[in-house]
């Protein structure tokens, strides 16, 4: 199962979920609604899970390449609604589809280099 949101999301969720034989579920992070069902509608297609991953983040532009201490709160306030969403995920009725135990992972750089750019 994947996840995708808006033209440019969704299709590549479509193109990989289609090398993968998988369903994909609109989700827009910032749509109440699509994380309040998200579970149900996962559950239209499997019975169960064993692992949800979480790869999802953004920030403005401003926000980064070394920006960040100079970044405005509007621009702070953009960044953490993605940020929440892996505890929205987490707490939230995914885990009770895991019958059998399962896990929460979230993924972030590989934090043996420097990426300057992502402050």
């Amino acid at each position: 199962m994947l996840t995708g949101f808006g033209r440019l999301s969704a299709g590549r969720a479509h193109r990989q979920a289609a090398a993968a034989d998988a369903a994909v579920i609109e989700l827009d992070v910032q749509n109440t609604e699509h994380l309040d069902t998200l579970a149900a509608r996962v559950g239209e297609h499997v019975d169960g899970l064993d692992g949800v991953v979480h790869s999802i983040g953004f920030a403005p532009q401003t926000a980064l390449g070394g920006n960040f201490l100079n970044t405005t709160w509007e621009d702070v306030a953009t960044a953490l609604p993605h940020l929440h969403l892996l505890l929205q995920v987490a707490g939230g009725g995914l885990p009770a589809l895991m019958k059998e135990g399962g896990s929460v992972v979230g993924l972030d750089f590989d934090a043996t280099k420097a990426w300057p750019v992502y402050d």
